[in-house]
């Protein structure tokens, strides 16, 4: 009996040592999280963690709806099960089944997702492929704390939380209104969206705007943005191009980064062989370990981070103008969600100013915007050179703006 207790403690000091070691390489030691595989065709202890071909990218784009704002989690579940058909992995006597609610709440705040992942209450940093930045998963954090802290409302309005009052600077805010007609019979139904007026020291005198007005102004806007599919195929296959070319120039460079990751490789191996022969202490071996460790790591980041930027570039790219070949469309028949997220997408600081909706345009809508003035036309042209009938509609140069995606411009302008 204490032989087989005995026994068991060994196999048990064993496994857990076995745990540690891959922790220490950094892979989880269980259960890959959604999105993700466990490989099994390695041997014993070598086993890693991989992504998951046919749910990667469902899971990327379930945060990708959570990034906008404009969804909530039950929304993003009922897309996901519903719509997207997503289903989990098909185990003997588990799995297959629709994504939980609480299983998109625990995605949405699992650190694993953006490089790291909790084991005995410390985060460790893994060594799987991310799916998210870091930047990404605190703004999730940061708007579902939002979220939850909302009140139930009676009736919802649409664009509260995304526009600011460029006078004092308070959240512009929506009250809805009833009014009984007598004579008629008939009940009309408003909305008015108006600076909220939070600042007691501040006498805002800026004046309300209805929904109607407000809106007309948006597809004033997702019109004057919108691009024809000519000008897209055209552009997608330039920038196409023109990606491949900055990678052939920036090989260098990723080169030169591979090199000196293999360098602090060979730093730390050297290291471990001086201390296996006693040239220096424990304590001088742990201090250099843990300053090379972190250069080698951190230039793996940065490795990784090339790698994806490369990937996620030309996704982009079609992103973003096949949305604006169809966003006037989108934003007049979609639902309401489907109009917040449009206006989200559109750019960043949303201000009312004197009852207009003024934005600082993301990058390349600006353009597209701006490509309509003949003026701008004029002096940098976007149009293409391979396409005779769009040549002869839109221009004969080709793009002499090579900055225009996907960044954000400072030009904070009205919408009209």
């Amino acid at each position: 009996m204490l032989n087989a207790k005995f026994e068991n403690d060994v196999k048990g000091e064993r496994v857990a040592d076995g745990l540690e070691s891959k922790v220490e390489k950094g892979w989880l030691p269980s259960v890959a999280p959604a999105g993700y595989l466990n490989t099994m065709y390695k041997e014993k202890g070598k086993n890693t963690i991989i992504k998951d071909q046919e749910r990667f990218d469902l899971v990327r784009k379930m945060w990708d709806l959570m990034l906008t704002g404009a969804y909530t989690v039950p929304e993003i579940l009922e897309i996901a099960n519903n719509q997207w058909n997503y289903r989990s992995i098909k185990r003997k006597k588990s799995g297959g089944k629709p994504i939980s609610k609480s299983g998109l709440y625990d995605i949405f705040s699992n650190p694993f997702y953006y490089g790291y992942f909790r084991y005995k209450g410390q985060l460790r940093k893994g060594e799987h492929p991310k799916m998210v930045t870091k930047k990404e998963f605190n703004s999730v954090q940061e708007i579902l704390s939002r979220k939850l802290k909302r009140k139930p409302k009676t009736h919802v309005h649409l664009y509260t939380g995304l526009i600011h009052c460029a006078e004092c600077g308070c959240a512009i805010t929506a009250t809805h209104k009833e009014k009984h007609y007598p004579k008629t019979g008939n009940i009309g139904i408003y909305d008015y969206y108006h600076c909220s007026k939070r600042k007691p020291h501040v006498k805002c005198k800026q004046k309300s705007i209805t929904l109607l007005d407000l809106e007309e102004q948006i597809i004033e806007l997702v019109s004057s943005i919108e691009i024809p599919i000519e000008f897209r195929d055209w552009a997608v296959k330039y920038l196409t191009e023109k990606s491949k070319t900055e990678s052939e120039t920036s090989l260098q460079i990723l080169e030169s980064k591979q090199k000196e990751y293999k360098r602090l490789e060979k730093q730390l191996a050297d290291l471990l062989t001086m201390r296996m022969n006693n040239e220096i202490s424990s304590e001088e071996y742990l201090d250099i370990k843990v300053e090379v460790k972190a250069k080698r790591d951190e230039l793996k980041d940065e490795l990784s981070a090339d790698e994806q930027n490369r990937e996620a570039y030309l996704k982009k790219i079609e992103d973003v103008f096949n949305f604006a070949t169809s966003v006037r469309e989108r934003f007049e028949n979609g639902g309401l969600t489907v109009k917040r997220e449009i206006l989200s997408l559109l750019g960043q600081n949303l201000m009312l100013n004197n009852r207009k909706l003024c934005i600082d345009l993301e990058k390349p809508f600006l353009i597209f915007k701006e490509g309509k003035n003949p003026e701008y036309v004029k002096n940098r042209r976007l149009e293409p050179v391979d396409l005779v009938a769009v040549t002869a509609k839109y221009g004969v140069s080709e793009p002499t703006d090579s900055t225009w995606l996907p960044r954000v411009d400072s030009n904070h302008q009205p919408t009209g």
